[in-house]
């Protein structure tokens, strides 16, 4: 008997990009089929939801580009991330949950390219912590535990741009916000190490708390 396992596609992220590709291109289609005159409109009508397909498949274009950013990120393709991102910021209807992610997503592709000033303007407390808010609602996430994130990531980007009192001040929010946050204890301890507190840092490595 044949072996059917040559049909069944790997999970890999080449794989993953092409799914999402895929999506994109699918709904697409659809909208363009949708949106042509026909005396049959019912596929444009809302759903019991009241959401239409439209709609629907608007949110589904969403999902995909984040996703697919993400993809790239984790492909080491950063150009790619890049470009997917400013397809999604492009959108009059990005969702805020979705602006919040792809920005982050945009500010780690463009610090992989060591251009961290151009990070640094994604990640604007200003902007994004009401956004963070709205994707913490959306993925019922902890609130603070997303912004303590959003800081980490600005104290990277500080660290970058050899800005440490930024960084510093930065890390110092993320800790309050998330004391056992595995990437607020290690920026952390980075910059004790850089400081010179070799002991405090051993301390929070050892025990993976704050140590004040």
């Amino acid at each position: 008997m044949a072996s059917l396992t040559s049909d069944v596609p790997t999970l890999s992220l080449p794989f993953a990009v092409k799914c999402f590709r895929n999506a994109l291109l699918l709904s697409q289609q659809v909208l363009e089929t949708t949106s042509k005159p026909r005396e049959d409109t019912a596929e444009l009508t809302p759903d019991s939801s009241g959401v239409s397909l439209e709609d629907s498949l608007e949110l589904l274009r969403q999902k995909a580009l984040v996703n697919l950013a993400y993809a790239y990120l984790s492909m080491n393709a950063p150009e790619l991330a890049i470009h997917t991102a400013k397809e999604l910021l492009s959108m009059p209807t990005c969702t805020p949950a979705h602006r919040f992610l792809v920005r982050s997503y945009y500010a780690e592709a463009l610090c992989l390219l060591s251009r961290s000033a151009e990070a640094s303007v994604h990640l604007k407390l200003n902007d994004m912590l009401s956004l963070a808010d709205a994707y913490a609602r959306e993925a019922k996430a902890d609130t603070a535990a997303v912004h303590a994130n959003l800081h980490v990531n600005n104290a990277t980007v500080a660290i970058l741009q050899k800005n440490m009192p930024q960084a510093e001040q930065s890390v110092a929010q993320a800790v309050r916000l998330a004391p056992t946050s595995r990437h607020s204890l290690e920026l952390l301890v980075y910059i004790l190490l850089r400081k010179g507190h070799s002991n405090k840092a051993m301390q929070i490595l050892k025990e993976a708390r704050v140590v004040t």
